[in-house]
């Protein structure tokens, strides 16, 4: 802008010439919780807004991103089946937009059983918002991001006691336990998250604990030593 100033003969002399930027602040690195954790940031979420707490609950036990969740409408779900079908992500600005990768057409997920419960009821004691949205605002429209971190986040946080997290957390935490406790292969994983990207699969969401390692085999290499 400065510069076009100067170009345009609004300035003579670019004031910001010379200024250094500023240091970039350091890219938080997502944390994975423990089952214990998660469990008592679920709680905590039931005990400040049952309502939007499914929010949490998808977070955790399918891995969706917050935008996904909150672009989620009830046909989405399928009980029959068991299965969830991702199909857009709320923008701040734009509005549902379709998800990166399989041409938009998004993914469809299979359902733990504690999320298959949890959402099952939460269909059957909400009332179906005139968009269809899952999760609704008071009022009955889509929720909103920065208001729900605001007036409900922050509170669950709190309440949960488990340290700095924030909610793709829950997708961190998942993802990793995919690979270390359920032995999922990178191509399995991709897909669950929608990742277009797998290098962003291994890069970004495993945090593998020096204590969950397997021990390397001391016998592959003995029989080709004296080769």
């Amino acid at each position: 802008m400065l510069r076009l100033a100067v170009a345009d003969g609004a300035l003579k002399v670019n004031p910001a010439d010379g200024v250094d930027r500023p240091t970039a602040r350091p890219e938080r690195e997502g944390r994975a919780l423990t089952d214990s954790e998660v469990s008592k940031v679920i709680s905590a979420a039931e005990s400040v807004d049952s309502g939007t707490a499914p929010m949490v609950w998808l977070m955790a036990r399918a891995g969706l991103r917050v935008g996904e969740v909150l672009a989620l409408k009830r046909s989405d779900v399928d009980m029959e089946s068991r299965v969830l079908t991702i199909r857009g992500s709320m923008s701040r600005r734009e509005g549902v937009r379709p998800v990166k990768g399989n041409a938009g057409r998004g993914r469809t997920i299979p359902m733990s059983d504690d999320l298959v419960d949890r959402l099952s009821e939460h269909l059957q004691r909400t009332v179906v918002s005139i968009d269809g949205w899952l999760v609704t605002a008071p009022r009955g429209g889509s929720v909103r991001y920065d208001n729900w971190r605001t007036r409900t986040w922050y509170k669950i946080s709190a309440l949960a006691d488990v340290g700095d997290i924030n909610p793709h957390d829950l997708r961190h935490t998942l993802a990793t336990r995919l690979f270390v406790m359920d032995g999922w292969t990178v191509p399995a994983v991709q897909a669950f998250l929608g990742h277009t990207d797998p290098k962003v699969t291994l890069k970004v969401y495993t945090h593998v604990m020096s204590e969950d390692l397997p021990v390397p085999s001391s016998g592959h290499f003995v029989d080709t030593m004296g080769a």
